[in-house]
């Protein structure tokens, strides 16, 4: 796995709101891949969700977590409130970003 250096840049000002957004990444991926029969776990989604929000807290500055954020809700199913999240991150990223050029491509209306 590559490191996006500038999330990991941003991450490293609060190593509080890091260890709260790596544990929401981590509930993430087991939302998707611990699922028997390919069906999602919302219980892990919901959990990832509780952590971005508290990274989010911690450093309301940073983009990526409030990309991570729209993610976990969009996961959810509540994709009305991601799209707020995913144009509020849109707002805050370097227009050089690789995300910004992501979200944009996928999700901006």
């Amino acid at each position: 796995m590559t490191i996006n250096k500038e999330i990991w840049r941003d991450e490293r000002k609060n190593p509080e709101a890091k260890e709260e957004s790596v544990a929401g990444r981590r509930d993430m991926v087991k939302g998707y891949i611990m699922s028997p029969h390919g069906q999602r776990d919302f219980i892990f989604f919901r959990m990832g969700l509780e952590h971005f929000s508290e990274a989010h807290r911690l450093d309301p500055q940073n983009p990526h977590y409030t990309l991570s954020m729209a993610d976990a809700l969009f996961a959810l199913g509540r994709s009305d409130e991601a799209m707020a999240y995913y144009n509020n991150a849109v707002s805050h990223l370097k227009p050089d970003s690789e995300h910004l050029a992501g979200v944009r491509r996928r999700w901006i209306r």
